[in-house]
Formats: structure tokens, C-alpha cells, sequence
């Protein structure tokens, strides 16, 4: 009988679920083109799957992102608009994280630049 050890055994390769295969893939990548990936992989699946399983992972990494950030946001926010400065905070944390920190973190200088350089007289 051939254990782990063996020279001779042969382990199976694991094949990705669908999911871990459309998440292992760039997110700039379009969903049409994970298809075609996939198919070339023998693994068949839709666009619509795509769309859904990248939604999904957005969601989990932007409640990750919220657990920490949010309860700093909410003890901080103190009394009238606390509920409209969670809402936006959790837009500002989606949107940064759909476009990447670094280029988020250029807009925001870029902002602030412009709004330095207005002339309020």
C-alpha cells in the first residue's frame, strides 16, 4: 500500500471552485474574459456568476473595512447627523476601496489643492 510518503503515489490537484477561480482573477479583468479563462480551464460558468461572486467579495471586504472604521465613525459622531455621516463614511470607504487607496489618496491631495487655491474674496 502506497502511503503519503511514497515516491509512487500520485495526490489529485485540487480544482478551484468557480468562486476561488473568478476571485484568484484581476478585478480589471471584464467578466466576459473570466469566462473565457475559465472555459479555456475546463471550468464553466456565466458572467452573471462573475458579476455576483465579485459583488459578494466586495461586500465581505468592505465589512471588514467597516467593522474597524465603523465603530471609530460611530464614537466619534456624536449627536445630529451621526446617521448621514455613517452613510457617507461608508460611501467614502466603498468608493476608495472600488478605486484603490493610492489612487484615492491622489484625489484627495488633488482636491485639496484646488480648494487651497480658491480665492474667497
Amino acid at each position: 500500500m502506497l502511503g503519503a510518503g511514497d515516491p509512487g503515489k500520485v495526490l489529485p490537484v485540487k480544482k478551484p471552485t468557480k468562486s476561488e477561480f473568478i476571485r484568484a482573477q484581476p478585478p480589471e479583468l471584464q467578466a466576459s474574459e473570466v469566462v473565457k479563462k475559465a472555459r479555456a480551464q475546463g471550468i464553466s460558468l456565466s458572467t452573471q456568476l462573475v458579476y455576483v461572486t465579485r459583488s459578494v467579495a466586495r461586500r465581505k471586504q468592505l465589512g471588514a473595512v467597516n467593522g474597524a472604521l465603523g465603530s471609530a465613525l460611530s464614537t466619534s459622531a456624536r449627536g445630529r447627523g451621526r446617521a448621514s455621516l455613517d452613510v457617507s463614511a461608508k460611501r467614502f470607504v466603498a468608493l476608495v476601496t472600488d478605486i484603490g487607496l493610492s489612487r484615492a489618496e491622489k484625489l484627495l491631495v488633488k482636491f485639496k489643492s484646488d480648494v487651497a487655491s480658491i480665492d474667497l474674496r
